[in-house]
This record gives C-alpha cells, structure tokens and sequence, in this order.
C-alpha cells in the first residue's frame, strides 16, 4: 500500500517541479537511491541489518517514491541526447531515430520484464530474499556510479541552457 501511494505522490511532484531540469542527475541520484532503499526493504543481509517490519515498510515506501526517478526520464533524457547528437539531421529525421530508439528501449524494458521473475525465483531458491534485494541494490547503485562516470561528457540541450 505504501509504495503505490508514494509512487503516485512522486509522478505529480516529478511532472509539477522538475520537468525542467537536468534529468540526467534525477535518475543517477534515483538509482543510488533505490539501492539504498532495497537494503532497507531486504532488509540487508551484508549490511546486517535486523529484520525489521519497520524497516522493510520504509524501504518499500522509498522505493515506490524513487521509482518515477528512473522510468519518467529515461526515454526524454535518451531523446534529448539523440536531438544533440545529431545536429545535421532533419526533423524527419531526428523523429524517426528519436521513435526508434523509443521502441527498441520498451521492446527490451518488457523483454527483461518478462524474464526477470525467472532470474529472481532462481536467484531466490539459491540465496534467500535478503540476499537477492542485496544483489540487486549493489547492482543498482553500479548502475548508477557507471551511468554518471559514463555520462560526464555528455552534454543535452538541458544542459546547454
């Protein structure tokens, strides 16, 4: 119940008072984020950290606020990139790269989608619930550190302005 009513709360404060503004450090602080509240939601086994009904309620009404951090900015951020990169492309152009690289980032969200609840119950048999949300929350905060070490020369129109 926690984290739909935060998630909710997130998308109006996202679309309300950071539309404008550089989505990029949005998703990177999101990433960071998320894996700090999946240690909580775990909670941490590696961190060892009690287990908590607390805690774990904390953690998932974090992660239900972050997660609009990470979808709502993706496909703007990959298109404003795209629109940068390639100055000499035509409208038409740009329209058909920006729609297809669109298509190719859900085609692969469902794809993963679709296998991940198999990758997660293997994961689990082997290794536990606390153990996975640790896995999955060192890898999200990797994701995070690799996408801002990635991204630090990239420039969008965002930050042109």
């Amino acid at each position: 119940m926690a984290a739909p009513a935060t998630y909710i709360v997130s998308n109006l404060l996202i679309a309300l008072l950071f539309s404008n503004q550089n989505k990029r450090y949005f998703m990177i602080i999101g990433l960071v984020l998320t894996g700090f509240a999946l240690f909580l939601s775990g909670p941490s086994y590696y961190l060892h950290m009690p287990e908590s009904l607390a805690m774990v309620i904390i953690g998932m009404t974090l992660l239900g606020f972050l997660h609009p951090w990470l979808c709502l900015f993706n496909i703007p951020e990959m298109t404003d990139f795209i629109e940068y990169s390639y100055p000499e492309f035509s409208a038409k152009e740009l329209s058909h790269l920006t729609d297809f690289s669109s298509s190719m980032y859900t085609a692969f969200s469902n794809f993963f989608e679709m296998f991940a609840p198999i990758f997660g119950a293997t994961v689990y048999e082997k290794s536990g619930f606390r153990r996975l949300s640790d896995y999955v929350a060192f890898l999200t905060i990797g994701l995070g550190l690799l996408y801002l070490i990635c991204s630090k020369n990239v420039k969008t129109k965002v930050d042109l302005a």
